[in-house]
């Protein structure tokens, strides 16, 4: 089912696999950056909560790091352990920094030039 919008299982779930998400499909170089900003909106995200007296959403922010810096190696073994698969092209700015301070409401809005296609994964070749 559906968890409702206000409840902190729902925000821990969606921190946790947003950042599983990177780990899992970001090339090494491209990761750290990524996650790098992704802490520094996280914790602006947790900040919101705390002020809006939603403690259990703060909590449920850094639970969710926790549990993804936890089983990091093991998603990224897991990524590696797959083939690639060719993506359709990534947009390389901020997609909050755009809708919210720069307007852009509609997908058709954003700048062509700002997308980019994936550096190919190498796939490591299993020796056990």
């Amino acid at each position: 089912g559906t968890l409702p919008r206000n409840n902190p299982r729902k925000t821990y779930l969606n921190f946790r696999n947003n950042l599983w998400l990177l780990i899992k499909n970001l090339p090494g170089r491209l990761l750290w950056l990524r996650l790098f900003q992704r802490l520094c909106l996280d914790k602006f995200a947790a900040v919101h909560f705390l002020f809006k007296g939603q403690f259990k959403d703060f909590f449920a922010v850094y639970k969710a790091w926790f549990s993804a810096l936890a089983r990091f190696r093991r998603k990224r073994k897991q990524a590696t352990a797959l083939p690639f698969l060719k993506t359709q092209p990534v947009y390389n700015r901020s997609i909050v920094w755009d809708y919210y301070i720069l307007k852009r409401k509609n997908f058709s809005d954003l700048p062509e030039k700002a997308f980019h296609s994936m550096p190919q994964k190498k796939t490591h070749s299993n020796t056990h």
